[in-house]
């Protein structure tokens, strides 16, 4: 899954499988991009609930939002040293920077295919934060939990002929660590 997790894992995540914790039309895939993402899949978050059309080596229209294989390389750039967000809301938040990257196919690879068979290159950049919640008081038994805001500034396809590769209004909300 080019942006994250895929249906099943959503119905399994106890965050995700009732209805109302995260807003229906930030959920699943369409012709733009939503606005939640879980871990897993390529986690290319400036794509998250994207179709991501493409044309693959055979000349034919394919949504490669689901693939057979692909591969992601993701990066992050610590800066809380620099800039802290603990000491303005007393909560353990860290920012970064980050960029992703990732290729998908559709198709079965093959000795003759395996140069045309992924998709074209799509790539993200931006600023997050993340709220890493360690310690809940007296239910010592609850697991810590990841809470980010990334905001993907950068798509290098970007979904809709009225989208600029740049743009300062996009934003991802996921639960756990994108890697």
């Amino acid at each position: 899954n080019l942006a994250g997790a895929n249906s099943e894992e959503l119905m399994e995540n106890k965050f995700t499988r009732a209805e109302g914790f995260i807003p229906n039309q930030w959920l699943g895939y369409g012709n733009t991009t939503n606005h939640f993402q879980m871990g897993g899949g390529l986690n290319l978050r400036g794509y998250a609930g994207y179709y991501a059309p493409d044309i693959n080596y055979e000349g034919n229209y394919v949504l490669t939002y689901n693939g057979t294989s692909g591969a992601s390389i993701s990066a992050e750039l610590e800066f809380q040293n620099i800039f802290s967000l603990d000491r303005i809301f007393g909560f353990p938040f860290k920012s970064y920077l980050f960029a992703d990257a990732g290729i998908i196919n559709t198709a079965e690879i093959t000795r003759e295919n395996y140069k045309e068979i992924f998709s074209k290159l799509r790539s993200d950049a931006g600023l997050g934060f993340a709220l890493t919640i360690n310690e809940w008081g007296p239910l010592q038994m609850v697991k810590p939990i990841t809470l980010r805001l990334d905001l993907p500034f950068f798509l290098n396809r970007y979904p809709s002929v009225d989208e600029d590769n740049l743009q300062y209004n996009r934003f991802v909300f996921g639960i756990g660590r994108t890697f």
